[in-house]
């Protein structure tokens, strides 16, 4: 537990910096269409298997990074929610992946209906998210966190 509180604590440390507003003054390279593989148990003995995507944002550094592996809530990947923290994140040096639960499952959002994207689902693409991270070799496997809000929160817990 003091462990998850010391990462909430440095996340929020690092938001609070902020960002370069101009665009011209990104300190990352921003990779769309990142596709990897999401294993989910279904029952006891068999995996169910889907292919998630995400957005990477890489700093503009060298050496090992830490990074954050962002998680959507019930509405989906959000410009002002899940891009605003990466964007954070990455301004301060930090990689930050925005894995996106729904699009490649046709869904929108599950605000009305949690049964549209399983929750397992989210947990299992965190980890297939936590996985992609863990094996550039530019990024610290050491110091990976994972984060999301709501639905999101539920799958970084």
């Amino acid at each position: 537990m003091g462990r998850f509180i010391a990462v909430v604590l440095t996340v929020v440390l690092l938001l609070s910096f902020g960002t370069r507003a101009n665009a011209e003054e990104q300190e990352w390279d921003l990779i769309r269409d990142i596709e990897f593989v999401s294993r989910w148990p279904l029952g006891l003995s068999e995996m169910g298997e889907d292919r998630v995507t995400a957005v990477l944002y890489r700093p503009k550094i060298e050496g090992l990074l830490p990074a954050a592996v962002i998680i959507n809530s019930s509405g989906g990947v959000s410009a002002h929610t899940d891009h605003f923290y990466a964007r954070t994140l990455a301004g301060q040096g930090m990689a930050a992946l925005v894995v996106d639960s729904f699009t490649p499952r046709n869904v929108r959002r599950t605000g009305d209906d949690q049964n549209h994207v399983a929750q397992t689902k989210s947990n299992a693409d965190a980890f297939a998210g936590h996985r992609w991270l863990a094996a550039q070799p530019w990024v610290d496997a050491d110091r990976i966190v994972v984060m999301g809000m709501s639905r999101g929160g539920e799958a970084a817990y």
